[in-house]
């Protein structure tokens, strides 16, 4: 006669059960597309915008700024970007940031540390060390680096 099998609460079926609800929560949902340097990309709603064009390998950041940047805590700036389309409300931390030089609240930049995807955007990135040069849009070469 087989020996019956034990059952662990949570195991098994619940583990399988949660797995499902986890993938299907994903296929669900509505992707956004985020169109930067010649790129259209496809992100879950509610993505950080940073965390999306980095894993995308797009030059978020200038050749100095990849190595002096704050990892997203939105103290330092350089990744300061002009956003068309829906995105999250700037926070605290992003509306210090911007009031400090050489970024001025009047230029109408988001640091995209601190956005989430909310829908469809378009995403640009100026010259300078902080993005700081609205009158400038960044050259990227076919590779989509900047300065190549």
């Amino acid at each position: 006669m087989p020996r019956p099998r034990l059952r662990i609460a949570g195991s098994d079926d619940g583990l399988k059960r949660r797995e499902f609800a986890r993938r299907t929560r994903y296929r669900c949902q509505t992707l956004p597309k985020v169109q930067f340097a010649g790129h259209t990309l496809e992100c879950p709603e509610g993505a950080n915008l940073r965390v999306v064009l980095l894993r995308a390998r797009l030059p978020l950041y200038t050749r100095v700024a990849r190595a002096v940047h704050c990892r997203g805590h939105g103290t330092c700036g350089t990744c300061a970007v002009r956003i068309d389309g829906p995105v999250s409300e700037p926070t605290v931390a992003e509306r210090r940031r911007l009031r400090l030089p050489p970024h001025r609240p009047s230029e109408g930049l988001r640091l995209a540390c601190q956005c989430n995807v909310l829908g469809d955007i378009s995403v640009t990135k100026y010259d300078g060390f902080w993005g700081q040069h609205v009158d400038s849009e960044i050259e990227t070469g076919a590779s989509g680096d900047p300065h190549a």
